[in-house]
């Protein structure tokens, strides 16, 4: 069981939350499905600082500075120049940044994260929180009588009184000087509106507080130990806290037990709390009523996948069964050279007609085709999920009928939509989830005389293909599902060779590389176990036992 300890939300619905062991999590839907991103490190994280939906940067263990560019599909090592922990981070922009740790350490970037420096804090105790409302005003707090402030983004740090009883773990800030602060022994502190005195708040509670987010001045909440949820009215620079510094906090209950380590409220009406266990929580009410959500992690027997296709598929899933065990999962690998769903022969390639070498898409009769070969793998597998990933010989002109066809052609487009029933017959018959993962784009190697596309790699075949496979995830939903795999390595609608600096299809721009099958594995396979784990067991072998359709 894992810990988190830090979440950002640049978006009502982007967020992403990290823990130990280098988690890293995304939503793209405000909370209610997360997925695992690849951190590509495995030392603790603590804060996290999410300036836009592209950029974040997470801090953690001996100065781990994690950065992601494009919204996570990929992080990336900086080089912090310290080895003391950093406990917290803020970004008030995308290309600055400050992050606070032990020995009284203050490291910032103000180029996005190409060079990071030191700045004296003037003091060696732990700093725990930090918070930037622009990039010349910061505000840290840790374990000392005071708080740390800077007016000139960071080139000198002030000490300012707060009259802490004890150690101050967070601070946000939302304008000029409407700043909140929480900590040990349940106690908080609002610095009133001229920015001279930091005031004690009575907040109920003995627990100690975690971490504090104001989506707004003059409310905010914190967390802390025991499930603590606090809502309150802060201190703001339009409504003071009282003389006696008291302001208006009530407990609320928070269907948790455990710590709760971090908050963000990227709205007034919406929050989310991470913490130990791996607990996520979300209200959406500014915090009055808490639901308890859950992050599946991948646990228990593997879940059996049986991938096929063509070559695409094939050596998709070289790169993915790398990796497969990472993420529960019991891959086999069946894409066949040569063959996707279409049958016939001969076809035309780079304007040439050829005879398929791959007798299973040949239609010989008397030669066992595709069906009868998946057929016997459902057998063998008795797979939970049975994904397809066709589309190179879907896309290629064919000699069918007594003529020439391609898709885009009704007479053509009517037996390719025969053939993916056929696909879905033969693969749920085990009780089985069908998944077909949209094709990508092409640009087969060498390119034409005049230049553009071959016939088989015109963006229009692949983009009719993929309107072909839709409808028939729609036609049975209770079965079949769609994963977008084209998008994710052909994004904007146009063939890459490298996306996010991996090489993902190799020369001859088709087929996938190692490396390219095991970045897409950390944001493929999850999914697939979430499929997986959906399917009934007990459902799954009476289905599989009488070779009948999941209903």
């Amino acid at each position: 069981m894992s810990t988190l300890d830090g979440i950002a939300c640049p978006t009502a619905k982007q967020c992403w939350a990290v823990g130990n062991s280098g988690i890293v999590l995304a939503t793209s839907d405000g909370g209610k499905t997360w997925l695992p991103q690849s951190s590509g490190t495995e030392d603790y994280l603590s804060a996290i600082s999410c300036p836009t939906t592209q950029r974040c940067w997470a801090v953690g263990y001996k100065g781990t500075v994690l950065a992601t560019r494009n919204g996570g599909r990929s992080w990336e090592n900086e080089a912090s120049g310290t080895e003391h922990l950093l406990y917290d981070i803020a970004c008030p922009t995308d290309v600055d940044c400050w992050a606070v740790g032990s020995a009284g350490v203050i490291d910032a970037t103000t180029d996005g994260g190409a060079r990071w420096h030191l700045e004296p804090s003037g003091t060696s105790a732990t700093l725990g929180g930090i918070s930037c409302t622009t990039t010349s005003s910061c505000v840290a707090v840790g374990n000392l009588p005071y708080e740390l402030w800077t007016f000139d983004g960071g080139s000198a740090w002030m000490k300012h009184p707060s009259n802490a009883p004890g150690y101050l773990a967070k601070v946000d800030c939302v304008a000029g000087w409407a700043c909140t602060a929480v900590g040990a022994g349940g106690f908080g502190f609002g610095l009133e509106t001229s920015g001279k005195v930091w005031l004690d708040q009575a907040l109920g509670t003995s627990q100690p507080l975690y971490d504090v987010s104001c989506p707004m001045e003059g409310r905010c909440i914190a967390v802390g130990g025991s499930g603590t949820i606090l809502t309150g009215d802060a201190g703001s620079s339009t409504t003071e806290i009282s003389s006696t510094g008291t302001s208006t906090w009530q407990l609320r209950n928070s269907v948790a037990t455990g710590r709760l380590d971090a908050i963000a409220c990227p709205t007034a009406s919406l929050c989310l709390v991470v913490g130990a266990g791996d607990v996520i929580l979300a209200s959406t009410d500014g915090g009055r009523s808490w639901r308890l959500d859950s992050y599946p992690t991948p646990s228990g027997p593997p879940v059996r996948t049986l991938l096929v296709g063509g070559s695409v598929a094939l050596t998709l899933g070289i790169g993915m069964s790398i990796v497969q065990s990472e993420y529960a999962i019991s891959l086999d690998d069946q894409g066949i050279l040569g063959c996707g769903i279409s049958q016939g022969e001969p076809i035309r390639v780079h304007g040439k007609p050829i005879v398929l070498v791959a007798t299973p898409c040949d239609g010989r009769p008397g030669v066992e085709q595709w069906p009868q070969i998946w057929a016997g793998l459902v057998a063998k597998d008795n797979p939970q999920v049975a994904v397809v990933l066709i589309g190179r010989w879907e896309t290629v002109d064919r000699w069918h009928d007594g003529r020439w066809m391609h898709i885009g052609q009704p007479a053509y487009d009517a037996y390719l939509r025969r053939q993916l029933k056929l696909a879905v017959e033969v693969l749920g018959a085990g009780g089985a989830k069908v998944v077909f993962l949209t094709s990508p784009y092409f640009d087969s190697q060498p390119p034409p005389p005049g230049g553009g596309h071959w016939p088989e790699d015109q963006p229009g075949r692949v983009q009719k293909l993929n309107s072909l496979i839709d409808e028939e995830a729609a036609s049975d939903p209770s079965v079949v599902r769609v994963i977008d795999f084209g998008q994710k390595i052909s994004p904007g609608g146009k063939f890459a060779r490298s996306v996010d600096g991996v090489q993902v299809r190799l020369g001859d721009g088709i087929h996938m590389t190692v490396e390219g099958g095991e970045w897409v594995a950390s944001w493929l396979l999850p999914q697939l176990h979430a499929i997986g784990q959906a399917v009934s067991p007990a459902t799954h072998a009476v289905a599989h036992g009488t070779h009948t359709m999941a209903s």
